[in-house]
């Protein structure tokens, strides 16, 4: 059951209405199925939910749009990209559909379709913003994959690939049909943009996130911190004072929790932190856009309900607190996980390239617990020092809780047995180890990892 916000928007005039946006588009990669997501998730009772349970006036045309009359019946290659005149024209009507509910003050969600639909989705908020409120939007993106491609760097040549690459305006085309019309203007600072969750990136992805100081969290960055540390450093890194813009791909959750999807990757985030992502950053205010994509009802036909199950309760995330935040260590869902030794524990040799800032906040962080007595609470030094007298208070009965959750619970998290992502190498931005985001095979099946 979830309940109206009591979360006042920093940026939305009409924070109370909610603009809806249902693209049955999938010709930004390969695989059918894709297209039918915003049907299935409607039929779930999303939209029902969000009218209902939180209490949003919908702005919905009752529509599925498929833009079939955009599709052009010839649709050659260009610069490597698949379907870029399809892509293009989409993206570019989608930009208008959006700008229509956020030039109002309105929420904005846009049901996908794959990726490549948020050339639009955020050249549409972005523009919308610019125009209300004279300001920069910022962007956490959500994903298993950088998409940050250009035309000329994808293995593949699928456009949901290179959404962030055309935003950012480091893929650029003058050709009006070709994403030309996105202009000389960014719709988004590679500044504000943050990732979180990935785990497979092509080896030109990590060139440019290392060249340019991206900001990104891979996997290993959230095994290591938790999800409360890792939304901090986000949220700090974006500032208190930007619209947000949040495009989470399903396929950042691990496949046990939404397997209907076209690239899964082994070793994602657990449905509880996807919630936690959405509720993190409704609760700064400054949310004005979602994007739920590349969800397929048609793959993994016995997930699939469930993985429509996964994206209605990511939009649906609210913080359940009505009173002043507990501090990051309690709210933490981490902190529910139990401790391993260092024989199944992900090895720290996979260090990685994000886990400093300079923008002045205190990111310390808990030293880890010694192998020989794995179930005491860490030490912790309280990154919000106005909080030490609640951290003080609670620490007997954080270790009590860890010792029940580490002797009683460890058989309910499946993801943990033998090690949950020792399979599974993480995110290395060393070009010298080559490509080391995911495994290129899936190693109990020896299928080829899908090409993003």
């Amino acid at each position: 059951m979830t309940f109206p916000s009591t979360i006042p928007s920093k940026f939305l005039s009409a924070g109370n209405e909610l603009g809806v946006v249902a693209v049955g588009f999938s010709g930004g990669q390969c695989k059918p199925g894709v297209d039918a997501a915003p049907t299935a998730l409607i039929s779930a009772g999303l939209l029902t939910q969000l009218k209902e349970d939180l209490g949003y006036t919908l702005h919905h045309d009752d529509t599925v749009h498929n833009y079939s009359s955009l599709i052009p019946s010839s649709d050659p290659d260009y610069r490597n990209m698949k379907n870029p005149l399809a892509v293009s024209a989409v993206t570019k009507q989608l930009s208008n559909q959006v700008y229509e509910h956020a030039k109002y003050g309105r929420l904005v969600l846009t049901l996908g379709g794959d990726h490549s639909i948020a050339i639009g989705t955020i050249a549409g908020t972005s523009r919308a913003i610019k125009e209300r409120l004279g300001r920069e939007m910022a962007v956490i993106w959500v994903d298993a994959h950088a998409d940050i491609n250009t035309p000329e760097t994808s293995e593949s040549g699928n456009i949901h690939g290179m959404p962030v690459a055309f935003l950012t305006g480091l893929a650029k085309e003058e050709k009006a049909d070709m994403f030309g019309w996105l202009g000389e203007e960014k719709a988004l600072s590679l500044k504000k943009l943050v990732y979180i969750g990935l785990r497979d990136i092509d080896r030109g992805e990590k060139k440019i996130l290392r060249e340019h100081g991206i900001k990104a969290f891979s996997m290993h960055d959230i095994d290591k911190h938790g999800i409360g540390r890792v939304m901090e450093m986000a949220l700090g890194h974006i500032g208190h004072d930007t619209p947000i813009h949040l495009s989470f791909d399903v396929d950042a959750l691990d496949p046990q929790w939404a397997p209907s999807t076209g690239t899964p990757v082994r070793g994602g985030l657990t449905l509880r932190e996807g919630d936690y992502i959405a509720e993190c950053v409704h609760e700064t205010g400054s949310l004005v856009a979602m994007d739920l994509v590349e969800v397929n009802p048609s793959l993994e036909a016995v997930g699939a309900a469930d993985t429509i199950r996964a994206g209605c309760s990511l939009f649906n995330a609210r913080p359940m607190s009505i009173s002043s935040p507990l501090p990051s260590k309690l709210m933490d869902p981490a902190r529910l996980r139990p401790h391993h030794s260092s024989a199944n524990s992900q090895s720290d040799d996979y260090a990685s390239d994000y886990q400093s800032s300079d923008d002045g906040y205190d990111y310390s962080i808990v030293d880890d617990a010694p192998e020989a007595q794995p179930t005491k609470a860490k030490k912790f030094k309280p990154a919000i020092t106005s909080q030490a007298s609640i951290e003080a208070s609670a620490s007997k009965g954080l270790e009590d809780a860890d010792h029940a959750f580490t002797e009683i619970m460890p058989h309910i998290w499946q993801r943990h047995a033998g090690g949950r992502r020792a399979k599974i190498p993480e995110v290395d931005l060393d070009l010298e180890k080559g490509v080391s985001g995911g495994a290129a095979t899936d190693e109990k099946n020896h299928r080829r990892r899908p090409q993003r």
